[in-house]
């Protein structure tokens, strides 16, 4: 217990939460009612009842499988909140078209019908549908008359209740000869007009979609900000690539001192987690595909991303134990083994160090964001590619918080400061070298400018680099688990029900459970190896 009495850090803990409250309540103070993410009031079920309903309706499908995945307009939200638009358009168009939906994928069991229908999660109302590409192909004649089929076109926009005479017939080189585009003379936010369009042939109609059509001018910002993120997500992998390498050399020159047990179980941990979050991703990555792609592309994305993640474990491996050898040889033991005496004491004390840490590090976290909204126009936009909404179980998708966790602190902690500090001589270049390679790669999240996030990320490695020089592996790893893990969390109070609430909290307090469950098994396991031993107060992180 000697943890709860660790002054300094209760100070630092108090200090964060103080923090976090006051950036929040600040927040709220200057922009009351802002505008943002909420959760869904329709369930994924009612929004596919939903579809059905209206697809029996329209299109006379019969008994039918249904999908459902979240989606968002992220380049029109990235258009409204860059031009500070986002909560008058809120205001405006967010009921009749709003940035976030549930899209509902429909399979007929004749295998006739395939569609895609648009839901609004908060009022069940059909904002659009298109029919699969395969289908498409197969139904569309080789030569469709363009003018029958804008006849078809035009009295669709009449059945859907908009008026013609407020709308004019667009025409764009790249069009494909179906698809009619309809330009709103009078809706419109900032320079972002609505379009409706309407894909038909002199027949039937495929498809209809509302749109709001940005400049030209934000497009273009957006592709080079996705490019700029790209490029240091780029540059990061090749760093790690070559820290790699470099673990695997010093992997063969030690190779008859260094123990090759070290950090197996927590590389077998990480592995085993990300592929399974890769599984339950499959929603986030048939969200990411579009209409187009079919079962197996879907099935073959998760098939490369698991193949990735062995990949990447190979260097989570290597990092353990190189970078556990290279601590060694400096006369330091960043964290004991199981055999020790001192690891029980040592798990659970750096488990409640964990926490207090992790508790000032979200607090300095908002202040960043704070500093960076306020003093340099910080935003962000939802993200359909790592929201649970887009997991088909989404109380595991916590658990990518542990793979974080195990494999970023081996890599760019226990590895990168010993590795950096070899070559460059100097501790503090040391911590903050690896700390930039790590923010690189954390550049993809769509929070802009994306330079702010590689600011952001490398404050806060820095402080993860002095958490790990001062207590040891097993607290910074606990520290960054559990950050993760409360905010993870937290989007399953907030976005998820009734049992994803339950697991929300369950994995805030994983930690404290593990820690314990670890700390009771060693101290049997001592026991019964030692009858009568004294456990060691675990005390120091490079005890043992």
């Amino acid at each position: 217990m000697k943890l709860f009495f660790n002054r300094n850090l209760l100070l630092l803990a108090a200090l964060g939460v103080f923090l976090y409250g006051a950036v929040i309540g600040i927040s709220s103070w200057l922009k009351p009612g802002e505008a943002g993410t909420e959760k869904p009031v329709v369930s994924k079920r009612e929004a596919a009842e939903a579809a059905l309903a209206f697809a029996r309706e329209r299109f006379g499908v019969g008994e039918a499988d249904t999908f459902v995945t979240y989606r968002t307009h992220q380049l029109r939200s990235t258009y409204l909140e860059r031009k500070t638009l986002a909560d008058t358009y809120e205001k405006k168009y967010g009921d009749k078209y709003p940035i976030e939906y549930f899209t509902v994928e429909i399979r007929s069991k004749s295998g006739d019908q395939h569609r895609f229908i648009d839901v609004n999660y908060t009022n069940k109302q059909i904002l659009g549908w298109a029919v699969a590409d395969d289908v498409l192909d197969a139904r569309l004649k080789a030569n469709p008359d363009r003018t029958k089929s804008e006849t078809v076109a035009s009295a669709e926009l009449k059945r859907l209740g908009y008026d013609p005479g407020d709308f004019t017939l667009m025409s764009r080189t790249d069009q494909r000869a179906t698809l009619f585009l309809f330009e709103s003379k009078s809706v419109a936010i900032g320079d972002a007009k609505l379009q409706l369009e309407i894909d038909a042939d002199e027949r039937e109609v495929f498809g209809f979609s509302p749109v709001f059509v940005v400049p030209q001018e934000h497009i273009d910002w957006k592709a080079s900000q996705d490019w700029q993120a790209s490029l240091m997500t780029w540059v990061s992998l090749g760093f790690m690539f070559l820290m790699a390498v470099a673990g695997f050399i010093y992997a063969i020159v030690y190779r008859k001192q260094i123990s090759f047990a070290r950090g197996a179980l927590l590389t077998l941990i990480y592995a085993v987690f990300y592929c399974t979050n890769n599984l339950n991703m499959f929603p986030a990555f048939k969200a990411e595909s579009g209409t187009a792609a079919s079962q197996l592309d879907i099935i073959a994305i998760s098939i490369f991303m698991n193949f990735v993640t062995l990949l990447l474990t190979i260097g989570v491996y290597v990092s353990f134990v190189s970078g556990a050898e290279l601590w060694r040889r400096t006369g330091w033991n960043p964290w004991p083994r199981w055999r020790e005496a001192a690891f029980g004491a040592e798990v659970w004390v750096s488990m409640g160090r964990g926490y207090l840490i992790c508790l000032f590090i979200l607090g300095v976290q908002q202040v960043l964001f704070f500093v960076a909204e306020h003093g340099f126009g910080i935003w962000a936009v939802a993200d359909a590619s790592n929201s649970p909404l887009n997991m088909l179980v989404p109380s595991l998708f916590p658990l990518l918080a542990w793979c974080a966790a195990i494999s970023e602190e081996a890599t760019f902690r226990l590895f990168g400061i010993a590795f950096f500090e070899r070559i460059v001589r100097w501790r503090f270049a040391a911590v903050l070298l690896p700390s930039i390679i790590w923010a690189a790669s954390h550049t993809q999240y769509p929070i802009y400018p994306v330079y702010t996030r590689l600011v952001e990320v490398t404050i806060l490695g820095i402080i993860f680099g002095y958490v790990f020089l001062k207590y040891g592996f097993m607290t910074v790893m606990f520290a960054h688990a559990t950050m993760d893990l409360l905010l993870m969390g937290l989007d399953l109070l907030v976005t998820g029900s009734g049992a994803d609430i339950g697991w929300g909290l369950f994995h805030m307090a994983s930690p404290l459970l593990i820690a314990a469950v670890l700390a009771w098994l060693h101290g049997r396991s001592q026991r019964r190896r030692r009858p009568g031993i004294l456990e060691a107060d675990g005390s120091g992180a490079a005890a043992g």
